[in-house]
């Protein structure tokens, strides 16, 4: 009887005893279920708030930034606004998601500059399961709307006189000024459609110079400069009769590329349009 006792008291003692989980295990655990259910969910939907009106960010994180500037000093002939708009198509193509389009229409008439609009390319919306159909197909078309915003712009100057004044460094000044790029990381661009023929009572390319150094030093010169740090600018180069004698090759290099690195920008296309 002994014996049977103490066999069944070493058997009993042998068993493994279980350990017992500690707080914070228990607390690491919870830890990365929420990380994983926080990461599960940020895939499954889109919690990018966005502005109705403009498809854009809130938070204004863009990747690039684009500033379109239409001279409205003088008009188009039909050729000349069908391949300005071509041009534009061209230049959605290459949109990435979340870029900013900020589009400027701008006079004789500095008093009267302001933005006209602004439109993001918010992706096509697959990602986000909350959209409704109307809601995703308006992420869809963004760019047609773009284009035919600034379409029914460019048509409207088809056949238009030319005004006395085209101030066009206020007008890329004002541009600039009032785009700032919000987002110091993003790409910033700046595409402007004029004839770059500068004529105000300060200074102009038809009765003074197409040399910046007829400029440079000038109190005129130190108002009008823009800000276009790391500014990439893309020049739709509009041919106009009366400018045969001025716009050439030297009118870009001899003052636009000057007035732009000067501005802290760089000018890294001419596209013309005859």
């Amino acid at each position: 009887m002994n014996a049977k006792r103490l066999n069944q008291s070493t058997s009993v003692g042998s068993r493994p005893q279980s350990k017992k989980r500690g707080p914070l295990s228990l607390i690491i655990k919870l830890l990365i279920a929420v990380a994983v259910i926080g990461y599960l969910v940020s895939l499954l939907f889109n919690d990018v708030e966005r502005d109705i009106a403009t498809l854009c960010r809130i938070d204004s994180e863009f990747p690039r930034e684009t500033a379109l500037l239409l001279d409205t000093t003088d008009g188009f002939s039909s050729t000349q606004a069908d391949s300005i708009n071509r041009q534009l198509e061209i230049l959605l193509r290459d949109a990435v998601i979340d870029e900013k389009y900020t589009f400027f229409a701008l006079g004789p008439a500095t008093n009267t500059y302001f933005p006209r609009f602004s439109l993001c390319n918010p992706g096509d919306g697959m990602d986000d399961p909350a959209l409704s159909i109307d809601e995703r197909n308006t992420y869809q078309n963004w760019d047609e709307e773009l284009a035919q915003r600034v379409r029914a712009q460019v048509d409207g100057l088809i056949g238009q006189e030319r005004r006395n004044s085209s101030p066009v460094m206020e007008m890329i000044q004002y541009t600039s000024n009032q785009n700032r790029w919000s987002s110091a990381d993003s790409e910033k661009r700046l595409i402007v459609i004029s004839s770059m023929i500068h004529s105000t009572p300060e200074f102009s390319h038809l009765t003074d110079s197409t040399n910046f150094g007829a400029l440079a030093g000038t109190e005129y010169l130190s108002r009008v400069l823009a800000f276009l740090d790391n500014v990439e600018v893309t020049l739709l180069y509009v041919q106009r009769q009366q400018g045969v004698a001025i716009q050439n090759r030297g009118h870009i290099e001899s003052f636009w590329r000057p007035f732009v690195d000067a501005s802290g920008g760089s000018i890294v296309d001419v596209k013309s349009v005859n």
